[in-house]
Formats: C-alpha cells, sequence, structure tokens
C-alpha cells in the first residue's frame, strides 16, 4: 500500500518539478532575455512562439502519459460524487459544463483571473471536462486561448520592468 503511494507521489513529484523548473527558466531568463535583445515585437512572437509549442507538447504529454499531476483528473471524479462541501462545489465549477447564464458570464472572467498567476497548461488542463479520453477541439482551442492571454499578460509585466530598468540605468549612467 505504501509503495503505491510512494510510486504516485514520485510520479506526480518529478513532473511537476521539471515542469516548474523549466516554466521558471523560460519566465525569468529567457523571456526577459527576447524582450531585452530582440525588442518588444520581435522578442514576445519568438517567446509567444516557443511558449505555444512547449504548452502544446506538455498538454499532449499530459493526455499521453495519463499521470494526474495536477490533480485535475481527480477534480473530475469529485465532481460526480454527492453531497459535496462548498470547497470541493469550487474547486470542480472550474471544469464542468456551464448551464446558468451567470455561470457562462462568470466562466470568462474567472478563466482570464487564473491566467494571471497560474501558467496556461494548468489552467487549460483544468477547463477540460474530461481527462485522458483523447483531447478534442474545445481543449486545444482553450490551450491556445490560454497561452495567448497569459503571454500577453507577462510581456507586459516584463516589458514593464525592462522599461523602469533601462530608465534608471539611463538616469545613473
Amino acid at each position: 500500500m505504501i509503495t503505491v503511494h510512494i510510486k504516485k507521489l514520485r510520479d506526480i513529484g518529478i513532473g511537476l518539478v521539471v515542469y516548474e523548473a523549466m516554466n521558471y527558466v523560460f519566465d525569468f531568463i529567457f523571456y526577459p532575455f527576447a524582450l531585452t535583445f530582440w525588442g518588444l515585437q520581435d522578442g514576445a512572437a519568438v517567446a509567444i512562439v516557443i511558449s505555444l509549442a512547449a504548452n502544446v507538447c506538455f498538454f499532449w504529454l499530459y493526455e499521453y502519459m495519463r499521470v494526474d499531476w495536477l490533480g485535475a483528473h481527480a477534480l473530475r471524479e469529485l465532481e460526480r460524487e454527492e453531497n459535496k462541501s462548498s470547497i470541493a462545489k469550487l474547486m470542480t465549477w472550474v471544469g464542468k459544463k456551464k448551464d446558468h447564464w451567470w455561470e457562462k458570464i462568470l466562466s470568462p472572467v474567472v478563466f482570464i483571473t487564473l491566467l494571471l498567476p497560474i501558467d496556461p497548461v494548468i489552467v487549460a488542463i483544468h477547463y477540460r471536462r474530461e481527462h485522458f479520453n483523447g483531447l478534442k477541439g474545445r481543449d486545444w482551442g482553450i490551450l491556445v486561448l490560454a497561452t495567448l492571454i497569459a503571454n500577453a499578460w507577462w510581456i507586459l509585466k516584463v516589458e514593464l520592468v525592462i522599461q523602469a530598468l533601462l530608465y534608471v540605468w539611463h538616469l545613473v549612467f
């Protein structure tokens, strides 16, 4: 029994650590380099293309490997249970089909808000309705949209920091 849990922790941990390490290098080293070296337009274009390619690979790999290292499939399973707590209802709301008009209005707001601090692959995976049953057009559309929104936000943040540093540099030197 314990070895099953250790194997599951190892599978989840390795995937999450590798994914987050690659994200850190891309976000905090490559992105500032690209925007500084190639400029806002070219640097952003290069970064977005690489980001989209990497996200497509990770998205596909998550489905192909069938390792729920983000807990999204577990949340879909929790959605089927009766008598959920309020927190369980909130956690499962993201991936479920939106039936009410207020859910359809709130869903894009929540989607964009989640993309500000959270990686687009993670958000896209949690917005999927089914896991490990193949990738649908809707899933790919959510991933591309999430990647574009997250990149636009990150470009804005990184470019503001770069411009502030350049301004200080010119004041000092």
